[in-house]
C-alpha cells in the first residue's frame, strides 16, 4: 500500500455527468486513479468484497467522502432491479445493502454503488 494517493490523479479524472438533472442533484463517477490500493486493485478501489486490503479500501473511501455533501450510503451493486426504500428510516437501519438504487425522503443523501 502506498502512503499517499497517486499524485496528479484522482478527482481530476473522475467523470462529471453533463445532464438535465434538477440543480440540487449532483453526481460523479470515480476512476481507478488517485487511491491507496496496490497490486491488482491499484489504485482507487472502493470495493470491500474483492479481496483488497481493508485498510486501503477504507482510506480510498475516506478520500471519496471528502467530496460528498453527507456521509454516504454504500450499496452492494448486484445488477438487479431492487430499490432500497429509506423512506421513514435512517441509513443505519439497513440490514441488506444489495441494491442498485435508493429512494429517500431524508433530504440530502449521498449514495455510492
Amino acid at each position: 500500500m502506498t502512503e499517499k494517493p497517486v499524485p496528479g490523479q484522482g478527482m481530476a479524472d473522475w467523470i462529471m455527468p453533463d445532464w438535465p438533472a434538477p440543480a440540487p442533484v449532483k453526481a460523479f463517477v470515480t476512476t481507478r486513479s488517485g487511491g491507496f490500493s496496490a497490486g491488482a486493485y491499484h489504485s482507487l478501489n472502493l470495493g470491500v468484497r474483492c479481496g483488497d486490503d481493508p485498510l486501503a479500501v477504507a482510506r480510498n473511501r475516506s478520500l471519496v467522502c471528502q467530496h460528498l455533501p453527507a456521509a454516504p450510503v454504500w450499496l452492494d451493486q448486484v445488477h438487479g432491479s431492487g430499490v432500497l426504500d429509506l423512506i421513514g428510516r435512517g441509513s443505519n437501519d439497513i440490514p441488506d445493502r444489495r441494491f442498485d438504487a435508493l429512494v429517500s425522503d431524508g433530504g440530502q443523501v449521498a449514495v455510492v454503488l
